[in-house]
């Protein structure tokens, strides 16, 4: 069989094995030039490219023909298509900031639960006391909500596309929101490039049967500006790249876009004209063909083949922003997952300033920031078919990026870089304090013996561009995994799980030389944890048996006054008739702990064994001394009794979303509409206002 390979061999990825992350010493490149640039993202490329190559012939030599091959998609390579790696939205203790709303001086009122006092996180809900911000179905809608007599639509404004989240801040709003943007390609002149979606082997572009014969997803942020009233648009700006997480502090608002990058279309599997190969070389030839082909393909491309566009409409029409080549951070070749992640900046108080962006090539997966750092956590790329030794090796690493907030807040800036061994679980494994940064991660650990787990805790300082570790603590219960992390002052509080809950106070007065100061092992696991005050722990998550079965959810307050002597003081399991979920348990923004009343409201839905649904803002008054005691539930299931399975087709959810304080009056959220109640009793409602039923895009919801 004639073959390519003599020609691909010189491009091909023998080359010296890299030193385990433990190691290595990471640090990104910054591109001088759109050219600079062109040539990193090529021989990162062309290295991963060749390493998968590399994979499948050495598994040709081993079976002595071609069994199956890596494919492209997977967590341990891809094509150079985008993939969207999306985090968790996640974060916990710390209020946000609202608008300046009508009414008079506002009422107190709670607050986004976010994880920095300080930082602001979007949210689906927002208030400031005399008004409720609430995206609903494809509107923002303002709502009247102080005094309780006027409760009451605002106004109502259509948001484009499907909303996610927004900030509510100094007479503004914003919004983010995912649309179909084949209208601003076409108002722009310029071609749309849809997602590569990866099967067997080989990437097919995802067209759809949307008008235009495609659809073309963009992230959107819109600005509306409520200094006079309604809202009104003085901004609106569109983006290749998937809405990650945000932060906002002060008037600067940074927002992190995942999975805009792109490059020529590669293949992993050789297109077979007539019968199979019979032999391996055969194969490995088809093989060494396809090398060629792709890397024919990569050097062939321009560097406008590979960067996200990024679009502006302003009055109607609609114009490309020109690429930043120069704020681009590259890794060292073939570290990082496929991907590329955008830090884009916007100034509340200079909208009309161009947005500022910091790119780094490569996927994240969670997002860290207090008012002067923000951390980007990045898996690691593995070889695709890693083949572990004898003994147990890490298939898991996570890469943290550094950026400055604080010497130019309107252009955070890349300073340093590092790894750990391990996944990271959400944004609360990390923490930085007095400079240093606190991880907590996972490790999985495989070999042809076993395959197991571990869990470490560790401390880094900057040390010029690098993130250098400090101090550790590592092998905490192997064979589990961490269901939460929090680091309140010098501890970190470490839960995990696997038949019992060991919850572990860890001491990071001494960075250089943490340790674990206490063990407390009880049935369950707590999947968020927050600080009521420093010497107790106010959790959400689940009940178990002593054999791991999981029973209910459950609430628990931990005493951590005595590092080394931690008890669990109060639990409150819901079982029987009350057994259902919530959505505290994983978005601890829908986790209301207001302090001020000693109250804790979430939403929770459950059946019964009828099927019958129910739906409610829970009430619990928690306290050291009396414990974790019911105030009562507002039920919303009455809003959803035409349609108990399913709001709208499906496609939005029956269940209450948030729960808001507002003076003594709690106010529970969801899409059939808004109710307000004392918190002495929140069975009965003083006021209900019904919302119209939300219409989902690309949906009939029948009505």
């Amino acid at each position: 069989m004639t073959t390519l390979a003599a020609t691909a061999a010189g491009c091909s990825g023998t080359k010296e094995v890299q030193k385990p992350f433990e190691e290595a010493r990471f640090a990104l490149h910054k591109a001088a030039s759109c050219g600079d640039l062109e040539a990193m993202l090529k021989e990162d490329a062309v290295t991963k490219m060749n390493a998968q190559i590399d994979a499948i012939i050495a598994q040709i030599d081993a079976n002595g023909y071609y069994g199956g091959g890596p494919w492209p998609g997977d967590s341990n390579g891809g094509s150079t298509g985008s993939g969207p790696v999306l985090d968790s939205p996640g974060g916990g203790e710390g209020g946000a900031g609202g608008a300046s709303g009508g009414g008079g001086k506002p009422p107190s009122h709670s607050d986004t639960n976010t994880q920095v006092a300080g930082v602001d996180e979007a949210d689906i809900v927002k208030t400031d006391g005399n008004n409720l911000y609430l995206l609903h179905g494809q509107s923002l809608q303002i709502l009247k909500s102080w005094p309780i007599s006027d409760l009451g639509v605002a106004s109502s404004t259509a948001v484009e596309g499907n909303p996610i989240e927004m900030f509510v801040a100094d007479g503004k709003i914003v919004v983010y929101s995912q649309v179909d943007g084949s209208e601003v390609y076409t108002a722009a002149g310029v071609e749309p490039r849809a997602p590569y979606y990866e099967y067997g082997g080989y990437a097919e572009p995802a067209w759809d049967d949307a008008p235009g014969g495609y659809y073309a997803p963009l992230t959107k942020i819109t600005v509306f500006d409520i200094s006079g009233g309604a809202p009104s648009v003085s901004k609106e700006l569109y983006f290749e790249g998937n809405y990650t997480s945000s932060r906002r502090v002060d008037a600067h608002v940074r927002t992190i876009l995942s999975g805009g990058a792109y490059g020529p279309a590669l293949s992993y599997y050789p297109e077979i004209t007539g019968e199979y190969p019979d032999t391996a070389d055969e194969w490995k030839g088809l093989f060494e063909d396809l090398r060629f082909k792709n890397t024919l393909a990569i050097y062939s491309s321009k560097v406008s083949d590979w960067l996200p566009n990024r679009f502006e409409k302003k009055n109607g029409k609609v114009a490309t922003i020109a690429p930043s080549c120069d704020s681009y951070y590259v890794p060292p070749e073939a570290s990082t997952s496929y991907g590329l992640v955008q830090v884009e900046s916007i100034d509340l108080d200079a909208l009309n300033a161009p947005i500022a962006e910091t790119s780094v090539v490569g996927a994240a997966d969670t997002v860290y920031a207090n008012e002067s750092s923000l951390y980007l956590a990045a898996r690691s790329w593995t070889d695709p078919m890693f083949a572990p030794g004898l003994t147990p090796e890490d298939s898991s690493a996570t890469y943290l990026h550094k950026f400055d907030l604080t010497t130019d807040p309107a252009h955070p800036a890349y300073v340093a870089s590092g790894s750990v061994a391990g996944y990271v679980k959400n944004q609360f494994s990390l923490d930085e304090k007095d400079g240093i940064l606190r991880i907590a991660t996972t490790r999985q650990l495989v070999s042809q013996t076993e395959w197991t787990s571990a869990n470490n805790v560790y401390a880094l300082r900057q040390n010029g561009d690098e993130l250098k570790e400090i101090g550790s603590v590592k092998d905490l219960a192997p064979g589990e995994q961490i269901y939460s992390t929090r680091f309140v002052g010098d501890r970190a509080y470490v839960v995990t799980f696997r038949q019992v809950d060991p919850l572990f106070v860890i001491d990071f007065k001494n960075p250089q030389a943490p340790k674990v100061l206490a063990e407390l092992k009880i049935p369950g696991f707590s999947e968020y944890m927050h600080p009521m005050d420093e010497g107790h722990l106010l959790t959400i998550g689940q009940d178990a048996t002593a054999e791991g079965q999981v029973t209910g959810l459950a609430l628990q307050v931990f005493d951590v006054v005595d590092a080394k002597n931690p008890k669990l003081l109060h639990k409150h399991v819901f079982s029987g008739q009350d057994y259902g979920y919530s959505e505290a348990s994983y978005n601890h923004k829908a986790f209301n702990w207001y302090e001020p009343l000693h109250l804790l409201a979430f939403p929770f839905q459950a059946y019964d064994a009828m099927g019958g649904m129910k739906t409610s803002l829970e009430l619990f008054d928690v306290t050291v001394a009396d414990g974790i005691k019911k105030r009562g539930a507002v039920d919303h299931s009455g809003f959803f009794q035409s349609d108990p399975y399913g709001y709208c087709g499906g496609y939005y959810g029956v269940g209450v979303r948030r729960g808001v304080f507002i003076d003594n009056y709690v106010y529970a959220i969801s899409y059939g509409g808004v109710t307000a109640s004392e918190v002495s009793n929140p069975a009965v409602p003083v006021a209900t206002l019904p919302l119209a039923t939300p219409v989902a895009p690309y949906a009939d919801c029948g009505f």
